[in-house]
């Protein structure tokens, strides 16, 4: 999935929900080094200022605490999660990190 995503992502560079993805994807499968990297640059050029896509968003707050900004990834997890409409990923993502606190 990740090589597709990458490969659609050369077409359509600054597509923010297809950069939101490729980053969540790296994320969600533990990948580190040079591809986390360009999937982190690619998810901050698409990004723009006002709306952007929830999954854009949930992917840059999961770097951020990958990261270790974990203060500032909470505060931004848990408004994702606990918004209208929240994603059910950001949900699951905010539920795994309230195990992880023992909460």
């Amino acid at each position: 999935a990740v090589t597709v995503l990458r490969e659609t992502l050369t077409q359509y560079p600054s597509e923010p929900e297809l950069a939101g993805l490729f980053l969540y994807t790296l994320l969600e499968a533990g990948i580190q080094g040079r591809l986390l990297d360009e999937g982190a640059r690619l998810a901050r050029e698409a990004y723009r200022e006002g709306r952007n896509p929830p999954l854009l968003e949930l992917a840059l707050v999961r770097l951020a605490l990958e990261k270790g900004d974990v203060d500032r990834g909470r505060v931004e997890l848990m408004r994702l999660a606990t918004g209208e409409g929240a994603l059910f990923e950001a949900v699951v993502n905010f539920g795994e990190l309230l195990l992880d606190e023992d909460k």
